[in-house]
């Protein structure tokens, strides 16, 4: 028996090492573990909490050492754990001048709706980039901020809106994808912030193709989702020139070799000061963090949240940003 445990508890430990290394090397590369990135992962958890008890029971000390540091790697890295480091900061220096930004996908909802309004309350952030909104393209002023609507996406600003330009997703929607990107040039203080909102095509199209044993259309929905990233960062890049802050619900999380190759070079407000899981797409038993804040480097994060959501199947996330230089 004791043997047996050891044999059960060698493979959980070298099976767990391969599921993370497939997850971190190969999602949105390999259609096995772009279905690890996008479904529920804690359920790795559960063969270590019966590994881990049954070879201490049978003393078998260095398996169990084993067995406890894959739990803390999959509790960890594996389930997308993120732990701050405390920032140092010089004694008596002034508090800094920060923005709220934030995202938040709709689902469809009309942005006149009473809910909007009382959502934009709660979130109370200088900026808000809504995704999945429904309203007449138009630039006004509604619910105390400067707006800016197109193509489904809502920008809310309390800073004035110097102008703004939206990529034609027309090719995108012919390929059943989303490619809508919005750039916005926004005045804080007498400097040129560059803002970036945008919505990408979702993997539900690859995961359905997967329930048919259909490979083929995985594949073309990780190369759709390729490319969109490809065109939204060339988009970004040739507009903006200064501090640079990207958000939206970018439908991948940061595991994903298409996000490393397109946005791994800008700063992940959750990566940098954020603690936990942070989902922002809920399912009745799992979450996933899919919808980002990002930066460039004239930037600096002293605060990330998500807060509920209700009423949508996205949680918004708020980013609390100083920036640097002046």
């Amino acid at each position: 028996m004791s043997k047996a445990v050891l044999v059960l508890c060698g493979l959980y430990v070298a099976g767990t090492l391969l599921a993370v290394g497939l997850l971190l090397g190969l999602s949105d590369g390999h259609w096995l573990p772009t279905v690890m990135a996008f479904g529920p992962r804690w359920p790795l958890l559960l063969p270590g909490l019966v590994c881990l008890p049954l070879a201490l029971g049978f003393k078998r000390w260095l398996m169990a050492g084993a067995c406890a540091l894959v739990l803390l790697l999959t509790a960890g890295p594996y389930m997308g754990l993120s732990v701050p480091f405390p920032r140092s900061q010089a004694e008596g220096a002034a508090e800094p001048k920060t923005l709220r930004i934030g995202t938040f996908n709709l689902q469809g909802r009309d942005i006149q709706e009473p809910w909007v309004e009382t959502q934009l309350k709660a979130i109370d952030a200088d900026v808000v980039a809504l995704t999945e909104c429904r309203g007449e393209q138009h630039e006004g002023d509604l619910y105390g901020y400067h707006t800016a609507t197109v193509y489904g996406l809502c920008l809310f600003s309390r800073l004035p809106i110097k102008s703004f330009e939206a990529r034609n997703p027309e090719d995108a929607w012919a390929r059943s994808g989303s490619g809508v990107v919005l750039h916005a040039v926004l005045d804080h203080e007498g400097r040129d912030v560059h803002l970036v909102s945008l919505h990408l095509a979702t993997v539900r199209g690859g995961l359905t193709s997967l329930r048919y044993l259909e490979f083929e259309g995985m594949n073309e929905n990780i190369e759709l989702r390729r490319w969109e990233s490809e065109i939204a960062r060339a988009f970004a890049d040739e507009r903006a020139d200064g501090p640079l802050v990207v958000v939206g619900d970018f439908n991948m999380p940061v595991e994903s070799e298409i996000y490393q190759r397109y946005w791994g070079d800008l700063t992940n407000s959750w990566d940098e000061c954020g603690f936990g899981y942070g989902h922002t797409k809920r399912t009745s038993w799992f979450g996933v963090r899919i919808d980002h804040v990002l930066t460039n480097d004239a930037w600096r994060c002293h605060g990330v949240e998500v807060l509920d959501g209700s009423g949508s199947d996205h949680d918004p996330v708020v980013a609390t940003l100083e920036l640097l230089g002046g």
